[in-house]
Formats: C-alpha cells, structure tokens, sequence
C-alpha cells in the first residue's frame, strides 16, 4: 500500500501541474488534484507510523526472548559453574 501512495503523489503533481498550466481547466479538478495529493500524503504518513511500531514492537519482542533465555541459562548453572563463568 505504500509503494502506491508513493506512486500517486508525484503523477497528482503532476496533473496538478497541467491543470495550472491550461486555463481553460475547470477549477474544481485542480482541487480535487490537490484533495488527492493531501489524502495520498495523510496515508503515508499513517502507513509509515505502522512501520515503525511494528518494527520496534518485534525488536522489543527479541530482545524479551534473549532476555528471558539468558536468565534461564544462568538459572540452571551450579554455583561453581557462575563462578568460572563471571566477567572478573
């Protein structure tokens, strides 16, 4: 969906463009011209902002399960195991 709002923007302009440049154009298309670039760019953005959530929402995601698999590890070693283990 936002490959075709991309792709809408620039031709909207460049009707927009056209109709500008003709004066016998009626006016309400070059409202409509401009409603549709508004609408196009509103979708956009709204798409965009679903892409970053999910983005960061399926980082967050990862790492909780690293997390969580760490702690695991560290649960089920035996004391003299942690102490081999131990960053000093």
């Amino acid at each position: 969906m936002s490959f075709v709002t991309l792709q809408i923007s620039p031709r909207l302009q460049g009707l927009l463009i056209a109709h500008v440049s003709n004066p016998d154009e009626e006016s309400w298309k070059g409202y409509l011209y401009v409603a549709g670039i508004f609408l196009s760019n509103v979708m956009m953005n709204i798409l965009f902002g679903q892409y970053v959530y999910n983005t960061v929402l399926v980082g967050v995601r990862i790492r909780i399960a690293l997390v969580v698999a760490i702690f695991k590890k560290s649960l089920g070693l035996s004391a003299t195991a942690r102490k081999e283990r131990t960053s000093e």
